[in-house]
């Protein structure tokens, strides 16, 4: 079983991305995330948000988990899931789809889904 990591919000770690300009061919999209009270919960490839969400109902036991869900990127920073897309994109990591939509599809949504990279 794979380890939750949580890292503090920080300058390394921001609630979204500041612009478009800051998007470069190395910038990834790296892990499902989930940032409430301040902290980026995440988890590798190939798990997705509801996986994080299990982890957190352990730490928060009688809190509902409502936190912003997103991913980190490959420069340890939080993407709500709009910019996370453009990250994505950009960076050539959507893939065809197995099921939904039309087989072999690449998503056109505005929001990443950790389905449409992994």
């Amino acid at each position: 079983m794979h380890s939750l990591f949580v890292a503090p919000t920080g300058e390394r770690v921001r609630q979204s991305m500041r612009g478009a300009s800051e998007i470069t061919e190395d910038l990834r999209v790296v892990a499902v995330a989930i940032q409430l009270y301040g902290i980026v919960h995440m988890l590798p490839p190939p798990f997705r948000h509801y996986h994080v969400m299990q982890y957190m109902t352990q730490i928060y036991r009688d809190t509902r988990i409502d936190g912003e869900q997103g991913f980190l990127l490959s420069d340890g920073r939080f993407a709500r899931r709009a910019p996370a897309m453009l990250v994505a994109r950009a960076a050539g990591q959507l893939i065809p789809r197995t099921d939904g939509y039309a087989k072999g599809e690449i998503s056109s949504r505005r929001e990443l889904y950790s389905e449409d990279v992994w």
